[in-house]
């Protein structure tokens, strides 16, 4: 119900004062600047600010209705979660020089960098340069500012700001890549998503939780877990999780390849392999990979051997697909044939190589960026109706 404005609360004291002193006339309190009228009008204006203040504080109680400073209050106070500060921009650099280096020298941690429209960096690593190289000497660096305005692109840094000790005359220092990272401050309405997510995640260890710790990560912007799973489709304690930022998907619609990118995903990866401490199950490895996610799904035509046990063969069989599509690295394609090669060590099935229905071919990321992946309920047979596990899990002992 919406709330009541300044000339509505002056209707409600004019026709309040004409019902208590029948005396007055309605031009009395109508007429600007006869005293009535001074005093409701004066009335009005001040429940008008008063409601305006209750309006800005019920507004801060409810997820829907709280922005800016108000949400923050109400993300911290009722579910613990802050919101996502901006993010630094990492990225490779390379340091070279012409002539082969007189002598060795070490290029430290906090060296000053900058790129040709003036962003800042500095490396994150002490690194050595060796006697009588020429490089190129590879190290990583990050905006010294955070935000999305301090991504670069390739061959953009190129001058080395601070003095290193024993530095050749000649030592350039340049970019082969686009830099990772570099995220805004995270907006009201994906900080407002991201606590939604908040009660199916805060038991910890399961799917929604290990991706809603990526997703606090700054610069992810999606992240996306599958349950690694053994030879009868159990899970085998280990997880795969991938997760895109901003760059992968820009250069995923731009078709660019990057040969540099592996190293800079690796590092990206392993920023959000460790916000993970508090949220993924003991004992439980994570395998965290930089791309973006492509669902395959996958429809198999099995034949089965006289006495075998067709619903164990048959699950056997789609755990297979699901280990040989999601142990796949960011670019590789899926190829039936990997999948027939391990189904003829499935008891129980008759493998003759057209086990694979669908896809009718070899599946190839139109990306190096992108990662193939399924799960055991996009793995389907044609011939058989697949049985959850839990209907044979008391007879598992008898066959494995």
């Amino acid at each position: 119900m919406d709330l009541p404005r300044e000339d509505t609360l002056f209707r409600i004291g004019a026709a309040e004062v004409l019902d208590t002193n029948t005396d007055l006339a309605l031009t009395a309190v109508t007429r600007d600047g006869s005293d009535s009228n001074n005093m409701i009008a004066g009335g009005a204006a001040m429940g008008s600010e008063v409601v305006a203040q209750l309006a800005s504080v019920v507004e801060g109680n409810f997820l829907d209705t709280a922005i800016g400073i108000k949400l923050d209050k109400l993300a911290w106070d009722r579910y613990g979660i802050l919101r996502k500060p901006a993010g630094p921009s990492f990225v490779d650099v390379q340091f070279s020089t012409v002539a082969a280096a007189p002598t060795a020298f070490n290029i430290p941690a906090g060296t000053s960098l900058s790129s040709s429209d003036g962003k800042q960096f500095i490396t994150v690593d002490d690194i050595a340069y060796p006697l009588g190289s020429v490089g190129p000497i590879t190290v990583q660096a990050r905006s010294q500012l955070a935000g999305a305005n301090q991504r670069v692109g390739i061959g953009k840094i190129t001058s080395i700001v601070s003095q290193i000790a024993g530095q050749p005359a000649d030592l350039t220092v340049t970019n082969a890549a686009a830099s990772a990272g570099g995220a805004d401050r995270e907006r009201d309405d994906d900080f407002r998503a991201r606590i939604r997510k908040f009660w199916r995640a805060f038991r910890g260890g399961v799917k929604a939780a290990v991706e809603f710790a990526a997703l606090s990560v700054p610069g992810v912007v999606k992240a996306t877990a599958f349950e690694g799973v053994d030879s009868v489709g159990r899970q085998n304690r280990i997880t795969g999780l991938v997760v895109t930022d901003q760059f992968t998907d820009a250069l995923v619609k731009q078709g660019v390849d990057v040969p540099t990118y592996d190293t800079q995903s690796q590092a990206f990866a392993r920023t959000v392999f460790n916000g993970l401490d508090e949220w993924r199950a003991m004992g439980i490895s994570v395998d965290v990979f930089v791309a973006q996610v492509i669902l395959v799904p996958v429809t198999l035509r099995l034949r089965f051997r006289a006495g075998a046990n067709t619903q164990l063969a048959t699950l056997m069989a789609r755990a297979v697909v699901v280990d040989v599509c999601n142990s796949l690295r960011p670019g590789d394609t899926f190829d039936p044939a990997a999948v027939v090669a391990r189904l003829r060590a499935v008891p129980g099935l008759d493998v003759v190589g057209d086990e694979i229905e669908n896809p009718a071919g070899i599946v190839i990321p139109v990306s190096i960026y992108q990662v193939l992946r399924t799960t055991m309920a996009l793995v389907q047979v044609s011939t058989l109706a697949s049985t959850p596990i839990a209907e044979i899990t008391s007879s598992l002992s008898t066959f494995v």
